[in-house]
């Protein structure tokens, strides 16, 4: 299907349709959206900023992907939110188990466990066996030591 009389899609070359968001749109988001982050202490979460704007959560990605404002701003956002975050649950003014949640699958953090391994790696089952005859000295069977 052609493009309506007088609207021209195809301009020097580029093709597809216009875009919805234009780069001036963007960096203005960028601007608000760091403005929106010293605003209050509470403004924490992206999705509130986003809906505030009346914007789709998803689209803060995408704007990152193709305009360099924009990318910095949600970077700073997200170092903001960190911080907040670890305050927050430092102070207990925060969830402790939701800020973790939070950490971990939105800033890279990871639940540390560690695991210790006594014995030889070429003989595993030396450990074991030292321990059976620690234990079982001292015993008597059938009246004998």
């Amino acid at each position: 299907m052609a493009a309506p009389k007088g609207v021209v899609y195809n301009v020097d070359g580029l093709g597809g349709r216009p875009k919805k968001y234009t780069e001036d749109f963007i960096n203005e988001q960028a601007d608000k959206l760091i403005a929106w982050f010293n605003e209050s202490p509470n403004n924490i979460y992206f999705e509130e900023f986003t809906l505030s704007q009346g914007i789709n959560p998803n689209r803060m990605s995408e704007w990152a992907d193709c305009n360099d404002k924009f990318s910095v701003a949600l970077q700073i956002g997200q170092r903001i939110q960190e911080l907040r975050l670890k305050k927050g649950a430092t102070f207990k003014e925060l969830d402790c188990n939701f800020t973790k949640f939070i950490l971990i699958n939105n800033h890279g953090y990871k639940d540390k466990t560690e695991a210790t391994i006594n014995g030889d790696i070429l003989d595993p089952f030396a450990n074991v066996l030292a321990k059976i005859m620690d234990s079982s000295r001292g015993l008597k069977v059938d009246g004998k030591e």
